[in-house]
């Protein structure tokens, strides 16, 4: 999504120099794109419009077998507006807080976590680089990822368990899954204690398992 609003956004620039700098939500097929631009090309209205006919023509022919013509051709459907809003008012809240502000306390937490949860007996936590993103990825002895995830899932903790689209990654540190907690700016410290608290119960019962 990202590389899309770049390359959008260089294209307007070359067509209109003198755009002004705001943010406008513009909502089209596929999906929603953030534009740097207060003024909206014609080229960029175009492009979007021809997108959309294609895809309902083309769906319309995939499934009633009949060829859609203008005007009808060029109904989209709605806009994805539940989302443009919803992106607008998490704009404006990460700009109150500060993206520094937020940088700062999910490494902090990062570090709390990584501490805590290296003490569960059977845990392997994949990447400690010092400076990485706010994400704990692990295995646990005994357990499947999957395993893991339901389990955690039932205590009301959510975690993803799979192998994260990083398959090469995973198979360079020998697994083809591993469970991720991922933390962010509205977690706790007190969320990551049972988090822990949970994996080492997990810990206790494989040796029941076995």
């Amino acid at each position: 999504m990202l590389g899309g609003i770049r390359q959008d956004v260089a294209s307007v620039r070359q067509r209109d120099p003198a755009a002004h700098s705001k943010l406008e939500i513009v909502l089209c097929y596929p999906g929603l794109h953030a534009v740097w631009s207060y003024r909206l090309t014609h080229w960029m209205w175009t492009r979007h419009l021809k997108l959309a006919a294609r895809a309902v023509s083309s769906l319309a022919r995939t499934f009633t077998g009949v060829d859609i013509h203008p005007p009808a051709k060029f109904e989209a459907g709605t806009g994805n507006i539940a989302d443009a809003v919803g992106l607008g008012a998490a704009l404006d809240y990460v700009s109150r807080l500060g993206r520094p502000t937020i940088e700062s306390y999910e490494h902090e937490l990062l570090q709390y976590a990584m501490g805590e949860i290296c003490s569960v007996p059977g845990l392997r936590l994949i990447g400690t680089a010092p400076q990485k993103a706010s994400v704990l990825s692990f295995v646990l002895d005994g357990y499947s990822p999957e395993e893991v995830g339901s389990a955690l899932d039932r205590e009301g903790i959510a975690v993803r368990a799979g192998h994260h689209c990083a398959q090469p990654i995973l198979r360079r540190y020998g697994l083809e899954s591993v469970v991720r907690a991922s933390l962010a700016m509205y977690n706790t410290h007190d969320e990551v204690d049972l988090l822990v608290a949970a994996l080492r119960r997990l810990a206790v019962s494989s040796g029941n398992r076995r």
